[in-house]
């Protein structure tokens, strides 16, 4: 029988991070996409958080691409995540950032903490739906009254490119995960 499929524990092997640092690093669409992220992220703070502290947290940190890119930006910084080896990589990166291996959805360790600013990268198109909403429970908890959440869908199923990324992928590699989401599908999680 064939194990399903955990998020969590796609992260759990000793290489993780390093790889995964080195994928980000050197793979031009990759590259590509978080230029592109780092300005939406940019006009974000502009829009929403001229004049203001701001309270970061970053959830699922991984190796700390939006903490390391945010902290001089901000007044705290915090990130958390399950993944000792996505860690890490992110603590040789890091210079002032809180990091904190754990799991939110099962031991919120920051229970009673706002943050203003909550992001959440490449984690909620990949991660399995029960998890999905646990995590969302959890950081609602987190979110002061006039904070902002900010993830990202970066295959949303309305882009021309990801549905024909998507159907190549089924041609080619049936038996691997390449998950997809649409906007919709999005706003529909957020409102559960």
């Amino acid at each position: 029988m064939k194990k399903e499929y955990s998020y969590r524990d796609s992260h759990e092997y000793s290489s993780k991070g390093a790889e995964y640092e080195a994928y980000y690093e050197t793979q031009p669409w990759q590259r590509f996409f978080w230029s592109r992220e780092k300005e939406i992220i940019l006009r974000i703070l502009k829009k929403y958080f001229a004049g203001r502290e701001i309270h970061l947290l970053d959830f699922a940190c991984g190796t700390g691409r939006i903490a390391s890119f945010l902290e001089d930006r901000v007044k705290t910084s915090t990130g958390v995540d399950v993944s000792s080896s996505m860690l890490t990589v992110a603590r040789d990166k890091l210079k002032r950032t809180e990091i904190i291996e754990t799991d939110i959805t099962v031991d919120n360790v920051l229970e009673g903490r706002k943050f203003n600013l909550i992001t959440a990268f490449r984690f909620f198109l990949n991660a399995e739906p029960p998890l999905h909403l646990a995590a969302l429970k959890a950081l609602a908890g987190l979110l002061s009254d006039d904070g902002y959440f900010v993830f990202n869908n970066h295959h949303n199923y309305g882009s021309p490119w990801i549905k024909l990324q998507y159907m190549r992928h089924r041609q080619k590699n049936h038996e691997c995960i390449f998950n997809v989401m649409t906007i919709d599908e999005m706003i529909n999680l957020l409102k559960e």
